[in-house]
């Protein structure tokens, strides 16, 4: 039977017995020839420094060199070739790799001479990556651009490898898995040009926005901060208008697919049956809506009319003014159907711009009054700039149908400006969608992951799990979106059976040599032999995947076991991330505000106003709040109660004064 030398195992892994007498042969040999060598070197430097005369027996070795007739050599230059040949060993032993089998770190880490290292996984190690890096990338000044986006290092031996500026890339990481520290912020950081940057938290921007403004020196990288949900205390500064941005249908109907799946209605490329009909033709409409308004240089106001009123045939009139007669007669065919399926159609599009009744969306996508001078985002611009675009949301949130339009949005642009350029943007927009399900639902990313990578518009997409992403893109989608990425990490957290399995059997069978000891019924045990395939990995291996360890899956590569590299363990990301979050600290504390406070803490004493019929004592049991009067809110009198005293708002209306005195230290550069 041929044995796989990639894949062959000794019984060493199998039989914990055998693996344990040679780690004890192993140690008790070395550890005899180190003391017969410094024993050596002892008499050896009694002689020549110390000019001792020495008895050549004193030499361990000297009588065993005598009984085959070489007593006439020189002890002393005996001794020191001994020596010599021990600083060989030890030094080969110290350069070659390790064997995992004897250094493991993790119970997994065993595993890793059977999985990809060496030429198995050629095209993720540095030197490949870096001439890939060289050849696609034209950095300004002189600078270098980082080989791809770091994944880590190999577990057998500790090289470092890349998925390389070429590459789409999808990790699995289940909560606390340490995806956002060992990918989401150093892939910020690395992004050579334009970055968007998805999260329902503000970690990434406090580590990464200080040094993302600051690289370059000309002042000419911008953050763009969406952030309506108040998640990193993000100001409407700018405004993005998506119709400005609708150029053709295609462009519309992007949009609107990304505002139905953000409002839960499912996307067209997973839907069948009676909803499909409903949700497809909302989506339909929607889209005919947007681009009717885009050749009129509408505002989003009259789209959102337009989709209350099932009458309205406007955007028909502008499509047939236009000469779009297609686009105008599915208006007029959805407004001319009996009023019952109407009416059902119109209800998911209700649903998908919705959105907008949400007075903290309107100022991020429109002008405010004809004086409001706060610059408009452009995605060309933005494709071909090295700014920063940090999309900001929760799941379910009003701001997800924008979040997800922006990413389409600039994406498509980013495409449209590398085929005017011979193919290929000369800098990457690198793309890393953390939470992607939640916040950036836009169907039509399964499909661009098996071409955007060679136009230099680099994807990363981050799910806690598989199912989540099914809910999201549909089980198709889904997995169009696995086959087409380049580079596939799995970095533990998750117990889908089904999906496991599937890791498992993409990461392959390793060949082991297993020994059985038969005891026979004589003085004497016969031994055997025989080489099985089994999973590299098990299903339940991979379940309790340990902290800090990752599979790789990638293109024209074997599948591999890498340790995790957080930030603060790489010495040239360490001290910029570390700067950057002292920065966002100090920001945090100029931006603090008393009054704010103080209103912070009426308002949510006002909140529970409730009415007092409503909050009998029969089912609180002890009182009703009064609104807070508002010397109360200006801490210049205690607050009353009407029984018994709230010791929540008391002891929030005493810590104001301990909040103004950590501004007053802040200032002052004491607290940080």
């Amino acid at each position: 039977m041929p044995v796989n030398p990639q894949k062959f195992e000794s019984n060493r892994l199998s039989n914990p017995r055998a693996n344990l007498w040679a780690m004890i042969q192993f140690g008790v040999g070395f550890g005899l020839f180190a003391l017969i060598a410094i024993w050596d070197v002892a008499v050896l430097l009694s002689d020549k420094i110390f000019s001792i005369d020495t008895p050549t027996d004193l030499f361990i070795f000297g009588p065993i060199v005598s009984v085959f007739g070489a007593r006439g050599l020189i002890w002393t230059d005996i001794a020191f070739i001994l020596f010599g040949l021990s600083l060989v060993i030890l030094a080969i032993y110290l350069l070659i790799p390790k064997n995992p089998h004897r250094s493991a770190k993790t119970r997994v880490d065993a595993y890793a001479a059977s999985l990809g290292h060496g030429n198995a996984v050629a095209g993720l190690l540095e030197n490949a990556a870096s001439k890939k890096a060289a050849r696609l990338i034209k950095m300004p000044n002189g600078e270098t651009a980082s080989p791809g986006l770091p994944l880590g290092r190999l577990v057998f031996d500790d090289s470092k490898v890349y998925s390389d500026w070429e590459a789409e890339m999808l990790v699995i990481a289940g909560p606390r898995t340490g995806k956002s520290v060992s990918f989401v912020i150093p892939h910020i950081v690395i992004a050579p040009g334009a970055c968007i940057a998805t999260s329902n938290k503000r970690d990434i921007v406090d580590g990464t926005r200080a040094l993302r403004e600051n690289a370059d020196e000309t002042g000419d990288r911008k953050v763009w901060l969406f952030d309506p949900e108040n998640i990193a205390s993000g100001e409407p500064s700018w405004y993005f208008n998506p119709i400005n941005f609708i150029r053709h249908i295609k462009d519309a109907s992007d949009i609107a697919a990304c505002w139905r799946a953000a409002a839960g209605l499912g996307s067209s490329s997973a839907g069948s049956g009676n909803d499909e009909f409903f949700n497809g033709s909302a989506e339909q409409q929607l889209s005919n809506f947007l681009f009717a308004a885009a050749l009129k240089s509408f505002t989003m106001r009259e789209v959102f009319k337009w989709c209350q009123n099932e009458n309205d045939a406007s955007a028909g009139e502008i499509l047939t003014e236009f000469d779009f007669q297609e686009p105008a007669s599915q208006v007029y065919g959805i407004i001319g159907i009996t009023p019952e399926t109407r009416s059902g159609i119109y209800a998911g599009l209700k649903k998908m711009v919705s959105f907008m009744v949400d007075e903290k969306i309107l100022p991020w996508i429109q002008k405010m009054s004809e004086d409001d001078n706060r610059p408009e985002y452009n995605p060309f611009d933005f494709a071909l700039s090295r700014d920063t675009l940090y999309l900001l949301s929760q799941k379910g949130a009003n701001s997800t149908p924008i979040t997800a339009a922006l990413t389409a949005v600039t994406a498509r642009a980013a495409y449209d400006l590398s085929q005017n350029m011979g193919g290929r943007l000369p800098i990457p927009l690198v793309a890393v969608l953390d939470e992607c399900a939640n916040i950036c639902p836009w169907p039509e990313l399964p499909e661009v992951y098996s071409y955007y990578g060679s136009c230099g518009i680099i994807i990363n997409a981050l799910f806690q799990n598989v199912s989540q992403g099914e809910l999201a893109f549909g089980k198709p989608g889904f997995k169009s979106l696995f086959d087409n990425a380049n580079t596939k990490v799995y970095i533990g957290g998750n117990a889908d059976s089904d999906f496991l399995q599937q890791l498992s059997s993409l990461i392959g069978q390793r060949d082991v040599m297993r020994y059985n000891v038969n005891n026979n019924s004589g003085w004497t045990d016969s031994e055997s032999q025989s080489i099985q395939s089994e999973q590299t990995l098990s299903v339940q291996q991979l379940a309790e995947l340990p902290a800090w360890r990752g599979v790789v899956l990638s293109s024209q590569n074997r599948a591999t076991l890498i340790k995790l590299t957080p930030w603060f363990e790489d010495p040239l990301i360490k001290t910029q991330v570390e700067s950057a979050l002292k920065a966002s600290k100090q920001q945090v504390v100029q931006n603090f505000s008393l009054e704010d406070i103080k209103k912070t803490a009426g308002d949510r004493a006002m909140d529970r106003n409730l009415d007092e019929n409503a909050l009998s004592d029969s089912n609180i049991g002890t009182r009703t709040l009064k609104r807070v009067p508002e010397k109360i809110q200006n801490n210049e009198e205690p607050l009353e109660k009407p029984s018994a005293p709230n010791a929540g708002d008391l002891e929030r209306m005493r810590k104001l004064k301990e909040f103004a005195d950590k501004k007053a230290l802040a200032t002052k550069g004491e607290l940080i």
